[in-house]
């Protein structure tokens, strides 16, 4: 669930792009490549799940074994013609990759639960995005009309869009409709219906200043940004962000709600070496009413249903937020070095998940194969608008 609202908080703040970069629009398209050959290369729907951080206890035959007998896979990626980013798994990593990625999975016991520590170290040379170009363009997105951004005209394409202004805030919202469900029907019918499901709210505070925070938050259908109309400044160069989150899911007959779920970002820049780090702080009060029933859906197979969703919640939390140890939790290291073709970017992530997992969104079985009008042909269509308004 906290997988998706990064993926909601991702997709808004990438969009709309207003700076001009060449290097930057060269990350883009090879960012969609590197997501368009994982689908082409891999396209066992289990394998491609593995390389993502989730392994299911049945998959773990498809992966090799260290000194530690830990479970590990390593992708190397390399440009042929720039055209082209061939993708191997391999248990060693090679020098000249373009793309490496290492994803290592220890099987632990905590609180009589079947655990995967999960570790997955990234390095590419796709391009020169960096974080002071995402600032620049927040920045840019307060003070200026996006009407002209090519990837807003794409997103208007896709949802009912509007630009207002109050005196506070200049507000962007995007509503699921007719054109979602013509243009991307698969995307259409998962993400929409958990929107039914779902109401949340996050202050997004740059170096504890309140007076200008960001705002995401959904009304049913209908993703908010509320941007700061005085903040341009603090957004030009931010060196903390904390991430406060409520929200409630309905589902399954039961209402969970969270309350002042807090994560914290650290930004800093040393001449062309930029760093960002960021993990949870403390774990938040949470609400769980109501009578848990679950009809298992036509064909689905392999489905775990937890025993005591409360105590399953409770561990889930604070394995997200504090870690099995009580002061690690999900968190992550990333690194920008470089500059133009010669840049390089590293992220380490550390997590925790139950081997056996339940997703309280309650949906349809999972779709093995990816038909065109799927999230990921939204997020493609997307990322090649944002590189084009990233070129200068």
């Amino acid at each position: 669930m906290l997988k998706f609202f990064a993926q909601i908080i991702l997709f808004l703040f990438l969009s709309n792009c207003l700076v001009k970069n060449h290097e930057a629009a060269r990350y883009t398209k090879n960012f969609n490549l590197l997501n368009q050959s994982i689908l082409e290369q891999f396209k066992d729907y289990d394998q491609r799940q593995i390389l993502y951080g989730n392994l299911n206890p049945k998959l773990e035959d498809q992966l090799f074994k260290d000194g530690a007998d830990n479970l590990y896979i390593v992708m190397n990626g390399k440009f042929i013609n720039n055209s082209q980013l061939q993708l191997q798994t391999s248990s060693q990593e090679k020098k000249d990759s373009d793309y490496l990625l290492r994803i290592e999975y220890k099987k632990i016991r905590w609180n009589e639960e079947n655990l995967y520590q999960v570790k997955r170290k990234q390095t590419n040379r796709m391009g020169d995005f960096k974080p002071s170009i995402f600032w620049e363009n927040l920045s840019r997105m307060i003070e200026q009309d996006i009407k002209t951004s090519l990837t807003q005209q794409q997103l208007c394409k896709s949802f009912k869009c509007i630009v207002e202004e109050t005196k506070d805030y200049k507000i962007l919202s995007y509503e699921f409709d007719e054109k979602t469900k013509s243009e991307y029907p698969e995307f259409y019918e998962k993400y929409a219906t958990r929107f039914d499901q779902l109401k949340f709210k996050t202050l997004i505070i740059p170096n504890g200043n309140y007076s200008s925070p960001i705002v995401v938050e959904n009304d049913k259908r209908k993703l908010m940004i509320k941007l700061p109309r005085n903040g341009s400044t603090i957004w030009k160069n931010p060196s903390r962000l904390n991430f406060v989150l409520d929200f409630t899911l309905k589902t399954y007959g039961l209402t969970f709600k969270v309350n002042q779920m807090q994560y914290i970002i650290n930004y800093k820049k040393e001449n062309s070496t930029e760093y960002l780090s960021g993990r949870f702080f403390g774990i938040p009060e949470y609400n769980l009413d109501g009578r848990f029933f679950y009809i298992i859906p036509q064909g689905l197979v392999d489905f775990f249903i937890p025993g005591n969703i409360e105590e399953y919640l409770d561990k889930g939390l604070t394995l997200v937020t504090v870690g099995s140890d009580g002061k690690s939790g999900s968190h992550f290291n990333a690194k920008y070095y470089g500059k133009g073709k010669s840049a390089y970017f590293t992220n380490e992530s550390f997590s925790e998940v139950y081997q056996k997992r339940f997703s309280l969104f309650a949906s349809k079985e999972t779709q093995k194969q990816k038909n065109k009008g799927d999230i990921e042909f939204f997020i493609r269509d997307l990322w090649s608008e944002i590189a084009k308004d990233l070129e200068p």
